[in-house]
């Protein structure tokens, strides 16, 4: 059950918990893809090991390929540098993509977007 386990015994903290999770992955412009994309990356930078690990069978469902998902710059590592040598190589020309992986980067290591 991973980090949300503690809730599942508590109805009126599990239930909003879980709509307000469904609402942030699901009901966005975000295409699958490109919601793991940033779902990994939020994981490997907050050092969530646990969420890394449920979200990397997501991420290959979604097309993310292992080199990929193996690429991620976790906790320490993680820096804007990192992610633009080691994810944006391997993520080819989809410029869209590009844009989500350098924007939520950006944000998660700076804490602002210039």
């Amino acid at each position: 059950s991973g980090p949300f386990g503690p809730w599942l015994a508590v109805p009126s903290i599990a239930d909003p918990a879980q709509t307000l999770g469904k609402a942030c992955r699901y009901d966005t412009s975000l295409t699958p893809r490109e919601s793991e994309l940033v779902i990994l990356l939020t994981a490997a930078y907050y050092r969530s090991p646990t969420e890394f690990e449920i979200h990397r069978n997501e991420a290959l469902k979604a097309g993310l390929s292992e080199d990929i998902i193996n690429a991620f710059p976790r906790g320490d590592d993680f820096s804007l540098s990192n992610v633009k040598t080691r994810i944006v190589p391997l993520l080819g020309e989809n410029e869209r993509e590009l844009a989500v992986v350098l924007f939520a980067a950006e944000v998660l290591a700076t804490k602002q977007v210039c």
